[in-house]
């Protein structure tokens, strides 16, 4: 007897057994395979998941909507709970309540009678109040859609009528359903389309929550339809059974066109193919994703390109392998496979590809034209869950400025919020890292395997799914076109608190008041600490700033506003126009105000009062006014209503620095301290007589963990060692703590009990040392920091802002090499060496760079432009940069007297400055290019120039090009100039030229002899001694030369990554610190000097980085001071007097 096949359980054997199984079982089936990961994957899950849905609406009986939708609701939630990560599970059971919902409501609106009763509308009063509501003006989805589509949303034709206005007539005709939507969707405009609402109010009504803000019975909700609930249901019953509706056979049908989404998605995905690859373009991808694979093959018909796949070691290398090799995974149960087609491989069809591990991702990402990434599933915020590496490549591909495109079927967008990332992410099997056959090891290590990877969504570009290509900001859209806002949150509430349900405030109006002002700009602003919380519990949000936010374009709950918080005026402006904007009193405020001067710092007797004054007026007058008049409005809007508001909060920030003071800073912590204890402790009495249940508490950061601090230091790993010394926990906030401590304040759920409260978010920050310098450095030599840390719920682009205190209770000195001792954390330590002279200095070429170098002989306009650019733009910016930082009149600009006739506008400029000028030859002539006669006759006709326009002679001097011959020492010394900055016998220190002989290179001919040229430079004729200093000067601390691409001239790029040029700069800066200090004796001077140019240095891409490498050259304020070369050259010849 031939004995039976015996099949693996999975998707085909699950299908086949729901044909003959009791739908009880079925589900406790589908259950089991879902734990045990027999079915995984977001297709798999997804077929599965439907199969059995239209089961369980097949076995339905009766046609009672409320007992359908509950049923559905009932075997949703424990098909959720069995596998929580599988979230296309959730995704499906909301489509399938949403096509129950969409039956029930289209089968009424056939028995509502038109005409301008209470609770009807017309399509042109949907429509106008879609063009009131969208205030963003997007388009709306057009009308070609499926009836029991969910994008049946947003039909043409509205659904004007309610089914629970009390005059619904019994007239009514059943609705036909159109054929299948088989097309991605057109977005083009259509006038009539209802309203649609945005992602964020689809968590603007928690589950089991009454809310006030709720439709009326007999009122269309936002979205153009009958807002459906469980209570109102009841009052269809009687329609239900009168009007004699087909529920479950039209449930069912929609179901069956779900189960047709799902087969046909794929296909409608790999249809755009062409229009996203091009000829010849290297295509980086990775895992064996059937989606992508259809994708590729589709645009090979027509394209030739290449693929790089990384292999995704140690999870999916082996299906990657078969997919390339055979077009088919190599899976050991392969009906867990997305699907059982076999297609041709890449190579077949004519593309190359590579397959490189995914260590060589970032090598070869510079090369890449396009990153093609599948998903497991995309999330409310644009991010997506996909394969584990997934991040580490849309981050590669966001530094090298490579477009990210993910494709994604409709059926994988979730409403889910990523609360907690890591509730998201599955980890595997650990063997497959480490061996457990390697038994020491493993029993010393933990070892984390991730199956998945969070991509945030701003390392994505594009979205491409069935309908369509989006952009992340506009998912939302399509998110409300699918889902039902009453079936976002159909799992049971937990008892247990979490943080996305009961710490956060839900549904209150919220001012978030913040400045991100500072008298010196940081590179990361403070910003507003808990929107990304509260916002997607329906929190409306109003952040006022004095920078609009521009993530207030893709949230409709939030809410932007620009205006000054010192000015009492704009603090009144704002809170009413936050409560005009929402329609509901504010109810929460966050008083989030900090500015400070981190470029200088004052002992209390040397504290300027407008420094005090401005400081002030911002964090302590600022935060008064924004509590005063939110309190004030709290006032007028019991009054109108006559009775409480639920609850009102205050949370202000404060810092750590008013707890342990700050030295240098008296104005800002001061400031801090009286707001955390004075104001807070003062106010937490008076409030109450507001309102009874009214609260203020404040949050004082420390150290939070943003580029806020990271400006500070040049190795982030400094920056940590720095902290630790007195944080017991040896770790530095992440943004979102201090968003959270904030938020469970704001929270009468979470903090109703509590006022007057200071919350310290510091780690337990002590006012002495913890941890002991050897404990600190012991740690780290023990320590294996990882490479790429995975982003967590609390980390990188989590948040939209928060309260990111950035001020350093430690040193300023941005390396600090070792843990500070308690006095270093009070105070920037003196050093015994004398400052180190910054030299800024600007050569103003303009036209003359081009003229004098012979390399441009023709008139061509488009080389002679970037001359131009440099007087009447480059020249400007850089005088307003260095006038920011006070510095202006601490600059040399060296200058051809061509420049100084052209522009003499330009010229007057920086004379008003009080900048030192020095020449620079007429028109950027090279010596080489002169005779002795010819220079001679430039060097006199300059210098009559110089004293023309500035009535004194030039004392400085740069050779064009850095070409300098001895005659032109000689003529400079004749001239009695002070110093030249063209040579680079030495790169930190001024010296004299030595008085060295002509140096005259070898002839190699075939008739020489090679001892001929095997010789010494020869002994100077004459040791005569040079009076001129040299200034150091050189291509590697020149802007130009790698910035900015000039045509012929074959030493330049222009395309260098400004932070390339950033931290070469740094690291020679803080190697003379460490090292020339340790030989310099009494008559040295350390010199750090730095060439631009206003036509490189005044590129919009490049004068950012060069404010940066201000701001953190004068943060080493004990330690270096910006000085002209004419300064440095007489401090040093007073030194070193010629004998």
């Amino acid at each position: 007897m031939q004995g039976a096949t015996i099949q693996a359980p999975g998707l085909s054997t699950y299908l086949k057994s729901l044909k003959s199984t009791p739908v009880d079982a079925s589900v406790e089936h589908f259950i089991s395979l879902l734990k045990r990961r027999q079915i995984r994957n977001s297709r798999p899950c997804a077929i599965a998941t439907t199969a059995l849905l239209l089961r369980v609406v097949g076995e339905f009986k009766g046609r009672d909507a409320a007992k359908l939708i509950e049923r559905i609701k009932q075997v949703g939630r424990r098909l959720t709970s069995a596998q929580p990560r599988e979230v296309v599970v959730g995704n499906i059971v909301r489509r399938v309540l949403g096509l129950v919902r969409e039956v029930v409501d289209e089968h009424a609106e056939g028995q509502t009678p038109t005409g301008s009763e209470p609770g009807h509308s017309t399509p042109q009063a949907h429509a106008h109040a879609h063009a009131q509501h969208d205030s963003l003006h997007r388009p709306a989805l057009n009308s070609s859609i499926s009836t029991f589509s969910p994008l049946r949303h947003a039909v043409a034709e509205p659904m004007h009528a309610s089914v629970f206005t009390d005059n619904a007539s019994d007239a009514s005709e059943p609705s036909r359903r159109p054929p299948l939507l088989t097309s991605h969707t057109s977005y083009a405009p259509t006038s009539a389309a209802p309203l649609v609402h945005s992602l964020f109010g689809l968590f603007s009504q928690p589950a089991d929550t009454p809310s006030t803000t709720s439709t009326p019975t007999g009122q269309a909700s936002p979205n153009g339809k009958s807002t459906l609930t469980a209570l109102n249901l009841e009052r269809l019953e009687g329609i239900n059974r009168s009007q004699n509706l087909d529920l479950k056979g039209e449930v069912m049908e929609g179901i069956r066109e779900l189960q047709d989404e799902l087969e046909t998605s794929d296909k409608q995905i790999a249809e755009v193919a062409l229009e996203h690859i091009h000829a010849n373009e290297i295509i980086l991808t990775h895992t064996a994703s059937t989606t992508v694979q259809k994708f590729l093959l589709f645009a090979a018909r027509k394209r030739k390109f290449t693929v790089v796949h990384a292999e995704t070691y140690p999870h999916d290398h082996t299906a990657t392998h078969g997919i390339l090799l055979t077009g088919k995974k190599r899976e050991a149960n392969p009906d867990d496979d997305e699907d059982d087609d076999k297609w041709k491989p890449l190579t077949d069809a004519g593309i190359q590809v590579y397959v490189i591990p995914d260590s060589h991702v970032f090598a070869i990402m510079s090369r890449v034209n396009k990153v093609i990434l599948a998903t497991h599933t995309v999330l409310a915020n644009g991010g997506l869950v996909a394969a584990a590496g997934a991040h580490m490549i849309a981050k590669a591909a966001k530094e090298h400025q490579t477009p990210v495109v993910v494709l994604s079927g409709v059926y994988k967008l979730s409403p889910v919020y990523p609360f907690d990332i890591d509730e998201l992410i599955e980890h595997g099997d650990a063997g497959s890292v480490v061996p457990y056959d390697d038994g020491e090891f493993v029993d010393k290590v933990d070892v984390e395997n991730p199956l998945y990877d969070y991509v945030p969504a701003d390392l994505v570009d594009l979205y491409i799914t069935n309908l369509g290509g989006h952009a992340p900001s506009y998912l939302y859209r399509i998110v409300a076109d699918h889902y039902r806002s009453e079936d976002i949150t159909f799992l049971e509430r937990k008892s247990k608190v979490r943080a996305a349900d009961d710490i956060t405030p839900s549904r209150e109006a919220i001012l978030c008041a913040a400045v991100t002002q500072y008298l010196r700009p940081m590179s990361n602003s403070t910003n507003f600490p808990s929107i990304q919380l509260e916002a997607p519990q329906g929190c409306k949000v109003t952040a006022h700033d004095l920078r609009l936010n521009p993530l207030a374009s893709t949230n409709p709950n939030l809410h932007c506003l620009q205006g000054n918080i010192s000015s009492e005026t704009s603090i009144q402006d704002s809170i009413s126009q936050a409560i005009n904007h929402f329609s509901q009193p504010i109810s929460i405020l966050c008083a989030n105000a900090g500015i400070t001067d981190e470029s200088s710092s004052y002992s209390i007797w040397d504290m300027p009062s407008d420094l005090w004054d401005r400081t002030y007026a911002v964090n302590v007058r600022g935060t008064f006014f924004t509590i005063k008049h939110f309190l004030k409005s709290v006032e007028k809007s019991q009054k109108d209503t006559g009775k409480d508001i639920n609850n009102v909060s205050v949370v202000v920030t404060g810092s750590e620095c008013g707890v342990f003071g700050q030295t240098g800073h008296v104005e800002y912590a001061s400031g801090k301290a009286g707001l955390q204890y004075g104001l807070v402790k003062t106010v937490k009495n008076e409030i109450v007589r507001l309102n009874k249940k009214a609260r203020i508490n404040a949050v004082a950061p420390g150290w939070v963990d943003t580029k806020l601090i990271e400006g500070r230091l040049d190795d982030p790993r400094e920056m940590w060692r720095e902290a630790e010394a007195t944080v017991p926990l040896r770790k530095i906030a992440q943004p979102t703590d201090v968003a959270r401590a904030a938020a469970f304040l704001a929270s009468h759920r979470a903090a109703g009990h509590i006022s007057g409260q200071c919350i310290s978010v510091d780690g337990g920050m002590e006012g002495r040392i913890v941890w002991s310098e050897d404990e600190v450095r012991k740690s780290h030599a023990t320590t294996v920091e990882p490479e790429a840390p995975s982003i967590k719920a609390t980390g990188e682009g989590e948040i939209f802002g928060t309260a990111t205190e950035g001020v350093s209770l430690a040193s300023r000195n941005p390396s600090a090499m070792v843990a500070p001792t308690m006095s270093s954390l009070n105070s920037p330590q003196p050093s015994h060496n004398p400052k180190i002279k910054i030299l800024l200095s600007v050569d103003f070429d303009a036209v003359s760079g081009w003229l004098g170098t012979g390399q441009h002989p023709d008139n061509n306009l488009a080389d002679y432009s970037t001359g131009f650019f440099s007087g009447h733009v480059g020249v400007p910016r850089l005088l307003k940069l260095f006038a920011k930082h006070g510095i202006a009149n601490k600059v040399t600009w060296f200058v051809p007297m061509h420049s100084a006739e052209s522009f003499p506008k330009e010229f007057a400029a920086i004379k008003s400055s009080g900048a030192e000028i020095g020449l620079h030859g007429y028109c950027h002539e090279g010596a080489p290019q002169l005779t002795p006669t010819q220079e001679r006759e430039v060097l006199e006709h300059c210098i009559s120039l110089y004293q023309e326009l500035l009535g004194k002679r030039p004392l400085g001097y740069r050779a064009p090009l850095y070409q300098l011959r001895e005659s032109t020492v000689e003529l400079l010394e004749e001239y009695s100039f002070l110093y030249d900055s063209s040579l680079s016998h030495h790169d930190s220190k001024p010296y004299y030229l030595p008085n060295l002989p002509p140096i005259i290179p070898p002839k190699y001919t075939e008739e020489a002899s090679a001892k001929d040229w095997m010789k010494p430079l020869p002994k100077p004729s004459a040791p005569t001694v040079k009076t001129l200093v040299e200034i150091p000067a050189n291509w590697y601390t020149e802007d130009m030369t790698p910035l900015q691409y000039l045509p012929n001239v074959p030493n330049s790029h222009g395309y260098v990554d400004v932070r390339v040029m950033e931290n070469m700069w740094k690291d020679k800066f803080e190697w003379i610190r460490s090292e020339m200090h340790d030989s310099t004796g009494e008559k040295d001077v350390v010199v750090f000097p730095l060439v631009l140019h206003p036509d490189t240095s005044g590129m919009a891409h490049v004068i950012g980085m060069i404010e940066r490498v201000i701001q953190w050259l004068k943060a080493w304020e004990a330690e270096v001071e910006f000085c002209t070369y004419e300064e440095a050259a007489m401090g040093w010849k007073e030194k070193n007097a010629v004998e």
